[in-house]
C-alpha cells in the first residue's frame, strides 16, 4: 500500500525510510542521482545521539562523493560493512534495470543481520 499511496516520490521514499527504521534498521538515508551526483531525499532514524551523528556522517559522505556509494551505483550490488558501531548496508535503488540512487541502512541495536541475500528483497 505504501508504494501506491502517493504519486509524489519524496513522500513515498520518506515512508519507505520510516518503514525500514521501524523494522530492520536504526537509521535510513535515501539519495537519488541527479546529474550524476547523489542528492539526499530522505533521512529517518530512531532519534538517539548516535543516529544524529550518523546523519552528519552520511551527508558528509554524499557531499564528498564517497567512493563506496558510487561503487554500489556502478556495480548495482548491495554493500555490507560491519564494525564496532554495528552494521551498515548500501543498497542500489533500481527500476527497470536502471539504478536511480541508493538507500543506506545503519543498524547498531536491532537484532538483525544484513546478508548479501537480502539484496533480492530490498
Amino acid at each position: 500500500a505504501l508504494l501506491v499511496s502517493s504519486l509524489e516520490s519524496e513522500f513515498t521514499l520518506e515512508g519507505i525510510a520510516r518503514l525500514c527504521v521501524s523494522q530492520i534498521s536504526d537509521w535510513c538515508g535515501i539519495a537519488l542521482l541527479n546529474n550524476d551526483e547523489l542528492k539526499p531525499v530522505s533521512l529517518c532514524h530512531v532519534g538517539d545521539e548516535a543516529c544524529e551523528n550518523f546523519s552528519k556522517v552520511h551527508l558528509d559522505r554524499l557531499s564528498q562523493r564517497d567512493p563506496r556509494y558510487y561503487q554500489v551505483l556502478a556495480d548495482s550490488r548491495l554493500h555490507v560493512t560491519k564494525d564496532s558501531n554495528g552494521q551498515e548496508v548500501i543498497v542500489p535503488l533500481k527500476c527497470q534495470n536502471t539504478t536511480l540512487g541508493i538507500m543506506v541502512l545503519k543498524n547498531s541495536t536491532k537484532d538483525f543481520t544484513y546478508l548479501e541475500d537480502h539484496a533480492e528483497i530490498m
